[in-house]
């Protein structure tokens, strides 16, 4: 080494300099996540979402199926909204009108775009595709980037839905609309 520094020196000094170096914009091993006051960047890797949806661009060729926000009864975090479910054009009456006997053609989409109670934000996309081997769940922000979320958790609270693994819009008992099921009103969980 020049200046007879011994390698080994030269290796730990530089890895005492450069490895735990923090750079919040270039995201380096080592680089804190906070920002000066304490609070989670917004380039934080644990805030960050992995992949792109890849179904994304089926949002567009949805439509809406809810008729008002209502209380996310089952879905995380609690203070958020069911802003507008949006479903698979020749679904639509089915899923207003769903009763316990209804059953979802492969092909359809649910989707319950949240936002929170106030409107000032934007929550997450939860949705579920009906393929031919079954319900898939998926969990996104509202921008189409996957969220790490326990889908598994999804399936088992959907399993106990009153039609098919999806909840249904909410009711009121005065409605004049068929109920999902017989003497109970959907829990508005999508």
């Amino acid at each position: 080494m020049p200046g007879g520094v011994p390698l080994r020196q030269f290796v730990i000094c530089s890895l005492m300099c450069f490895g735990c170096a923090s750079s919040t914009e270039m995201g380096w091993p080592g680089a804190s996540t906070l920002t000066e006051r304490g609070e989670p960047s917004p380039r934080s890797p644990a805030l960050e979402p992995r992949s792109r949806w890849s179904d994304f661009g089926i949002l567009g060729r949805l439509v809406v199926a809810s008729d008002h926000p209502y209380p996310s009864l089952g879905h995380e975090p609690p203070s958020l909204v069911i802003d507008q479910v949006l479903t698979s054009p020749d679904t639509r009456e089915m899923y207003r009108l769903q009763v316990a006997s209804t059953r979802y053609p492969v092909g359809t989409w649910l989707v319950a775009r949240h936002r929170t109670a106030d409107g000032a934000r934007t929550g997450p996309l939860y949705a579920q595709f009906r393929s031919s081997s079954g319900w898939r769940f998926v969990a996104a922000t509202a921008d189409g980037w996957l969220l790490d979320a326990d889908l598994e958790a999804c399936r088992t609270c959907h399993a106990q839905a009153p039609a098919d693994f999806v909840f249904g819009p909410p009711r009121p008992l005065d409605s004049g609309l068929p109920r999902p099921v017989d003497g109970g009103l959907s829990d508005g969980a999508n």
